[in-house]
């Protein structure tokens, strides 16, 4: 396609472990078990998991101008300096790789990996590529454990955004699901405060092209009120997302992916990539 605008892997919830570091899943309810008991049975290898990413990204026929990874980098990070590993394997990715933070992710160690570009307290931050305005919040304001949220301060910044007199094509990025999917164990993660980022996001409409996340570990997209909400697999295990499912439990049939998204100057194209670790 020659009117392509931009071209962007969409990655997520990587949750790496530090050589050697085992999971722990001491803090969980009752009902979590079945969860815990599937995620301790699978292989897990950091280095394996993020060289088959990287490989797959790294053999995509076209060119892509960045990867955007929308957190749980680490899955358990017990100092920020474990990003520093974490960054030397993400490495493997012939592209810059934009990072937003996610609920298993320490807030300072997600900040080593961005280089400067969020200087608030919340790790929010926007930058341009080829004329498209790409936005990333950081969504782990919530009372809720492991749930999201953003506060009054990230609102009133986006609204400024949104009501900007601005032509260019906008992106939005966080790592919480801001629309219900009818899984109701999913459901009770989910952006505390999604009708108010809606809101907002409408006085963007004409020219928002989509509405990117992770946390779900599955691949969907929901279109509501003509905005494109769109979250990646996750890149080493998948959640079990079917409607009215109550329990959490892992898809153990369906394989890591990513995203690519596309976006020409009338159209989003969503195609999603598996591969094997």
């Amino acid at each position: 396609m020659s009117d392509v605008l931009l071209q962007f892997a969409h990655i997520s919830d990587t949750h790496l472990l530090k050589p050697g570091q085992a999971l722990d899943f001491g803090d969980i309810g009752p009902e979590w078990a079945e969860y815990a008991r599937q995620v301790l049975a699978l292989r897990h290898d950091a280095g394996a998991v993020v060289g088959a990413l990287a490989q797959e990204i790294n053999a995509l026929p076209a060119r892509l101008d960045f990867v955007l990874h929308t957190g749980d980098v680490a899955g358990q990070p017990q100092s920020p300096e474990d990003y520093d590993i974490m960054a030397g394997w993400l490495g493997q990715i012939n592209y810059p790789v934009f990072y937003l933070p996610g609920n298993h992710d320490d807030a300072d160690g997600v900040r080593r990996l961005l280089d400067g570009a969020a200087t608030s307290e919340s790790l929010d931050y926007t930058f341009e590529r080829n004329g498209v305005q790409i936005v990333c919040l950081d969504s782990n304001h919530s009372i809720v454990p492991h749930g999201g949220g953003l506060d009054d301060r990230q609102l009133t910044w986006l609204e400024s955004i949104c009501a900007a007199q601005d032509d260019r094509p906008l992106v939005v990025s966080l790592h919480h699901h801001p629309v219900p999917l009818g899984v109701p164990w999913l459901d009770a993660l989910a952006l505390s405060n999604g009708d108010d980022l809606h809101r907002i996001l409408l006085t963007a409409r004409a020219r928002l092209r989509g509405v990117f996340f992770g946390h779900i570990h599955y691949g969907i997209d929901v279109l509501r009120d003509g905005i494109l909400y769109s979250s990646a697999p996750g890149a080493w295990y998948q959640f079990s997302g079917w409607p009215g499912w109550a329990t959490p439990a892992l898809d153990e049939r369906a394989s890591p992916g990513f995203s690519v998204v596309t976006i020409t100057r009338d159209r989003t194209f969503v195609r999603r990539h598996f591969y094997r670790v």
